[in-house]
């Protein structure tokens, strides 16, 4: 679905994978694809780029251990 939002045009998308216990942040959306990427782990913290004071732990996405 990433490659939908980048083609809408959606500044920032966050995919939570449960799987691998990672969010993955894409940005910049380009001709249908996003340019930049990070993922983040148990224990960091992420905010998103339109609201920069808004922090998220990324342990909170997923349920516990």
């Amino acid at each position: 679905k990433a490659a939908l939002y980048a083609e809408a045009g959606v500044p920032e998308c966050w995919v939570v994978n449960l799987v691998d216990r990672e969010l993955v942040v894409l940005w910049s959306p380009f001709e249908g694809a996003y340019r930049e990427r990070a993922m983040y782990r148990r224990g960091d913290r992420v905010a998103p780029r339109a609201w920069s004071d808004v922090a998220i732990e990324v342990n909170e996405l997923f349920p516990a251990e």
